[in-house]
This record gives C-alpha cells, structure tokens and sequence, in this order.
C-alpha cells in the first residue's frame, strides 16, 4: 500500500510550511525558506501543532521521534 498525502500550514504571514507523507517518510518544505535562530524557535509551536493535525488526519498509528 502506498500512502501519499499533503497539506500546506500557514504558520504566520510570513512562513508557511507543506507537510507530505510519501512511501512512509515524512517531509516538512518551508516557504519563503527554512527560518533559522529566533524566528524558528517563535515558530516551532506553531509546526509542532501543524504536524500533529497533519499525523492525525492521516488516520494510521505514528510515532513522532524529535531530536
């Protein structure tokens, strides 16, 4: 079985980031670009939250292993 979904998140107005699952691995693409330093640490709730609906609605057990 192949799995492949995708949804775009808007974290602020500024960044966005498309959460895709594809043959078991999951991908996070930031738009404009990947924020770095403060920016990622004011964003990281924002994506933790995105990427938990974004497990969620895929309807099959995950694990999530942050490092």
């Amino acid at each position: 079985m192949s799995l492949a979904h995708s949804k775009i998140y808007p974290l602020d107005h500024r960044f966005s980031v498309e959460l895709a699952l594809e043959g078991g691995r999951l991908d996070a693409r930031w738009s404009p670009h990947v924020p770095k330093g403060r920016k990622a640490r004011s964003l990281a709730p924002s994506y933790r939250e995105a990427r938990a609906e974004f497990i969620g609605s895929l309807g099959v057990p995950a694990m999530v292993i942050e490092i």
